[in-house]
């Protein structure tokens, strides 16, 4: 509850403990968190999933619906041994757990409660674009690599534009007349950092 005060300040429909999984677990929240209006993206900060084939059916079809977010702790020996020690769960492997939340489908997973957070304010946004392809302009080539690194690790995919694809010019406008065309010069497969002005126009 913190994190919705100043200076962070996170909006919070709903806060759920799942405590031990006793009786209802993971899967039983994200169908009320699927229904409840209220609700346009779902956090979830997890130790052990103990349905596992439940929970990544369900979580697959929330998902669907709403962005879901999930923060798995207990990446390293001693966060095993806390998670272990603080609610007598089974951490179980990091790299497994990772990898079927990508099986599942639309669940992306965040190293840290402030990323998780962040992600899930962006993707509850109005206007947030949907689908996994992408487009990169950079400044300069080391932010290319960057991107496209970043790109392959989480699965987006990289648009191919046609070579007479417009964007808007960032010249001063004394400069520019209108909306430019891309280069020759241009890779349409890989994010290109511009280099000199486009010299034809749309």
């Amino acid at each position: 509850m913190d994190w919705s005060l100043p200076p962070e300040e996170f909006g919070f429909s709903t806060v759920i403990s799942v405590g031990n999984q006793a009786d209802l677990g993971f899967e039983h929240f994200l169908r009320f968190a699927e229904q409840d209006t209220m609700t346009r993206s779902v956090t979830l900060y997890i130790e052990e999933i103990q349905d596992g084939r439940g929970f990544m059916q369900i979580v697959g079809e929330v998902a669907g619906r709403k962005p879901v977010v999930a923060v798995k702790s207990g990446s390293s020996r001693k966060g095993k041994a806390a998670a272990s020690s603080h609610t007598g769960s089974l951490a179980g492997s990091y790299e497994v757990y990772i990898a079927a939340f990508r099986q599942a489908g639309g669940v992306i997973p965040a190293r840290s409660l402030r990323d998780a957070f962040n992600l899930a304010e962006l993707l509850a946004s109005e206007g947030y674009p949907r689908g996994k392809r992408a487009i990169a302009v950079t400044s300069a080539g080391g932010f290319a690599v960057l991107a496209s690194d970043y790109a392959e690790a989480y699965g987006s995919i990289w648009s191919t534009s046609p070579p007479t694809t417009c964007f808007a010019s960032s010249m001063p406008s004394s400069r520019r007349s209108g909306t430019t065309q891309t280069p020759p010069w241009t890779s349409s497969g890989t994010p290109t950092p511009p280099g000199s002005p486009p010299s034809s126009t749309c």
